[in-house]
């Protein structure tokens, strides 16, 4: 999936969130020296909750994240759930391929 501008104002919004990271491309850029808006992380584990309950059924009881690396707005963003032996893994993978945010689900 990816990001846009639209849907990181909507997440922002909806928490509150003002961080200009988030919201203002210059400023992200030019202040932050990040390539782009950065995605949420909170909007990153919405979407890969969302992920495992409409493919897999699945609804969270509980889950325990680690966010490893940013990911961007405009940018291809992987999400994947692993039924495991204690619950489900999910993770999102940047553009390039690296894991950004893994994520242990008890269901």
């Amino acid at each position: 999936m990816v990001p846009d501008d639209t849907l990181l104002f909507q997440y922002s919004a909806l928490g509150f969130n003002s961080h200009r990271i988030h919201l203002d491309r210059a400023y992200a850029r030019d202040v932050e020296g990040f390539p782009d808006l950065v995605v949420n992380g909170g909007l990153t584990t919405l979407l890969l909750t969302e992920h495992l309950r409409t493919a897999h059924g699945v609804s969270p009881s509980a889950l325990k994240a680690r966010y490893l690396a940013p990911l961007f707005c405009a940018r291809p963003m992987t999400l994947s759930a692993e039924a495991r032996a204690d619950g489900w893994g999910l993770r999102a993978f940047d553009d390039a391929g690296r894991l950004a945010v893994d994520i242990t689900v008890e269901a």
